[in-house]
C-alpha cells in the first residue's frame, strides 16, 4: 500500500475523495488520467487511485484536482501481471529549472 501523509488533508485515496464535497472534480481528474493513458493496457488487479488537491501557494485556493493510478508492484509476479519493465519519464512541466 502506498504511503499517505497524515498532515496533508489534500492527499487522499479514492474512497476518501468520494466522500468530499468536491468529488465531481476528482471524478473529472480520474477521467482525464484514463484518457491520457488510453494507449496502455490495464490488466492489473492491485491498483489504487490517489487524489490530491493542488492549491495556490499564496491564497491556498484550490487550483486543480489531480488523480493518479498507483500500482502495488510488490504483489505482482513477472509473467502473470507483467512481461515488461516500465520506466516512468518526467514531463517538462514537472522539472524545476530555477
Amino acid at each position: 500500500m502506498a504511503f499517505k501523509s497524515v498532515a496533508d488533508p489534500d492527499t487522499m485515496y479514492m474512497h476518501q475523495a468520494m466522500k468530499q464535497p468536491d468529488k465531481d472534480e476528482f471524478i473529472k481528474a480520474m477521467l482525464k488520467e484514463i484518457q491520457d493513458q488510453q494507449g496502455l493496457i490495464w490488466n492489473i488487479t492491485h491498483k489504487d487511485w490517489q487524489m490530491k488537491r493542488k492549491r495556490d501557494i499564496r491564497t491556498r485556493e484550490v487550483k486543480k484536482h489531480k488523480a493518479r493510478l498507483s500500482i502495488d508492484g510488490s504483489r505482482m509476479i513477472q509473467g502473470v501481471h507483467y512481461d515488461q519493465n516500465y520506466a516512468p519519464v518526467a514531463s517538462w512541466n514537472s522539472i524545476r529549472t530555477s
